[in-house]
């Protein structure tokens, strides 16, 4: 019998302690099989990708629902209880979010499980 187990599955990721708030007019998100698709205004993700051009983590959040966490990192995406959903995105995710227009739209977040659709 074997008492140390190598971890099969990768890690959680963590909240990160400083974010920049975004408040969205509609924000949802849901998973289709392994694809985690989060939903909100082009405003928003406006707002969200101008935050990580500058390198911070960004909190979105609409009303009283789970707020959704963007932030760097290389690890799967997460559903928190306390936190709501953590994103991680590494460096070239991020670039591509950065990069999204502000307008109508859906796109699937190159070398992530994430997509992204703006309604």
């Amino acid at each position: 019998m074997r008492w140390f187990r190598r971890r099969s599955t990768p890690p959680l990721p963590r909240a990160p302690r400083e974010v920049a708030e975004v408040r969205a007019a509609h924000l949802h998100v849901h998973t289709a099989e392994s694809l985690v698709v989060l939903t909100t205004s082009p405003a928003a993700l406006r707002e969200a990708g101008e935050a990580l051009t500058a390198g911070a983590a960004v909190r979105l959040s609409c009303g009283d629902g789970r707020p959704v966490t963007l932030f760097e990192g290389d690890t799967s995406p997460a559903l928190d209880p306390d936190e709501g959903w953590l994103i991680p995105l590494p460096r070239q995710a991020r670039e591509f979010v950065c990069g999204l227009p502000a307008e109508p739209g859906a796109w699937e977040v190159p070398g992530t499980n994430v997509g992204v659709v703006a309604e």
